[in-house]
């Protein structure tokens, strides 16, 4: 299990869709119970969670998405996660490792190595009339 930090906004969101499944809305550490459940009530399957959440995203039919190689995954948010919190400046390496709850920092490396490879390329603006 994974500690995980929220915002309040979807703090209030959580406990506005656990009042309407009729589960408690009280938040804390000691808390066991499941966060999302499926129809019987118990803990999601984290594979069937992540597999729903893929197929979600295919459905959509985003333009994006026939251009990547890969589908869009749940650890597809992770790197992306990872990317945009170093990009933003909120985020050093060490307290990343911390957050993704890796234990080697070489794996967090492999999350930022391929998209900053991209972006140290140089990029020349280039007319065309």
């Amino acid at each position: 299990m994974r500690e995980l930090f929220i915002s309040e906004h979807l703090y209030q969101c959580i406990c506005e869709m656990g009042q309407r499944r009729g589960l408690k809305t009280i938040l804390d550490q000691g808390d066991e119970s499941p966060l999302f459940v499926n129809q019987r009530g118990n803990f999601y399957n984290s594979k069937t969670l992540s597999n729903q959440g893929t197929d979600m995203i295919k459905k959509t039919n985003l333009e994006f998405l026939q251009f990547r190689e890969n589908p869009v995954t749940a650890h597809t948010f992770r790197h992306a996660f990872a990317i945009m919190a170093v990009e933003q400046g909120n985020a050093d390496l060490y307290h990343l490792v911390q957050t993704l709850g890796h234990e080697n920092i070489q794996t967090t490396k492999i999350y930022l190595e391929k998209h900053m490879k991209g972006k140290n390329n140089v990029v020349l603006p280039l007319r065309i009339c």
